[in-house]
């Protein structure tokens, strides 16, 4: 071992340990709170549960924002990837703004803003994922080479 050596690998922060664990638990309470949201809106319709169902909305799509925002900072080199994960961001923060829009007092005001909100999210992060898939197919695919 030389003195140019480091005397610790150096780990990229994508492979250290608090950065997988807080992206992983991110995309699960996201997911998890959007299934339990979903669910509950569609339950018989009152106060309590249109507050809760918009709440889980708005802890999902934070969850989302979280992990987008994680990547953007962490993966600098390449400006095309950073653009990709910047339409999902995009996405993210309008899921929030579309989440705030289905909590009934702001719904009672203008319906548009959840509604548009979910719709806009869906088309930024729909275009971001089929973008991720020609990026994947172009590096040789899942397994590439």
């Amino acid at each position: 071992m030389g003195l140019q050596d480091p005397l610790l690998k150096v780990v990229p922060v994508y492979d250290r340990p608090w950065w997988r664990v807080t992206h992983a638990l991110s995309f699960v309470t996201g997911g998890v709170t959007f299934t339990f949201g979903t669910y509950i809106y569609y339950l018989p319709a009152s106060e309590f549960l249109s507050y809760l169902s918009a709440w889980l909305y708005i802890i999902g799509s934070v969850g989302f924002l979280y992990v987008d925002v994680q990547e953007f900072f962490t993966f600098t080199d390449n400006r095309w990837l950073r653009l990709n994960i910047c339409m999902s961001m995009i996405g993210s923060a309008l899921y929030i703004v579309g989440s705030y829009g289905f909590l009934p007092d702001v719904a009672a005001v203008d319906p548009e803003t959840g509604i548009q909100g979910f719709i806009w999210g869906s088309f930024f992060i729909g275009v971001s994922q089929a973008w991720k898939l020609l990026r994947i197919h172009g590096d040789g695919g899942i397994c590439g080479s």
